[in-house]
């Protein structure tokens, strides 16, 4: 299991966290929940410093085409730009009329750790899309766990939202390395 103390990377994404926290007012273990299960735990990377899973258009910005798996419905697939639903392989099936797909998308790359947590951040607190519920219940409750879970609720990412959500709940490095963390920062 990484720690804050045996893994430079969860510690650095662990630092990046508390210093946009102290910015934004983001959480550190939600930040650190979706870390966690979009990149497990640091080992799938999308674009340069995209632990998120973030899109992106390369029309939009710096990007990158990786291979990621996207838990979707057929109907879902075919909102997917043309060259991504190019790539995409048809896996198992999954509840509700999904399957996992194997395929290709875009990635946004960053410049920095840094620059790529602000962008997560600004994803759910700046975007006027279905997140922005969640953020401003978390702006008057200050509940993280309630956060999280409303922005499973509302669709994040095509991967198993109830992943993220034990995440947080049951993984107690997470809760040590955003303790760690914002002691190193706010001290």
């Amino acid at each position: 299991m990484k720690t804050y103390e045996t893994s430079e990377l969860f510690s650095d994404i662990a630092n990046a966290a508390a210093r946009n926290q102290k910015i934004t007012g983001f959480p550190i273990k939600v930040m650190l929940a979706v870390w966690a299960c979009e990149s497990d735990w640091g080992t799938q990377l999308t674009g340069d410093f995209n632990y998120w899973g973030i899109t992106c258009k390369p029309t939009d910005g710096p990007a990158k085409f990786c291979a990621t798996h996207e838990n979707i419905t057929p109907a879902q697939l075919l909102t997917f730009p043309a060259d991504e639903r190019a790539t995409a392989v048809k896996g198992r099936a999954l509840s509700g009329g999904r399957f996992r797909y194997s395929m290709s998308r875009w990635f946004a790359s960053y410049a920095s750790l840094d620059e790529s947590v602000l962008a997560y951040t600004e994803f759910f607190t700046k975007s006027p899309h279905r997140y922005q519920a969640a953020w401003q219940q978390f702006l008057i409750d200050r509940d993280e766990d309630a956060l999280l879970k409303h922005i499973c609720e509302a669709g994040y990412a095509t991967g198993p939202a109830e992943d993220v959500e034990l995440a947080i709940e049951h993984q107690a490095n997470i809760a040590h390395a955003a303790e760690m963390a914002a002691k190193q920062t706010f001290a």
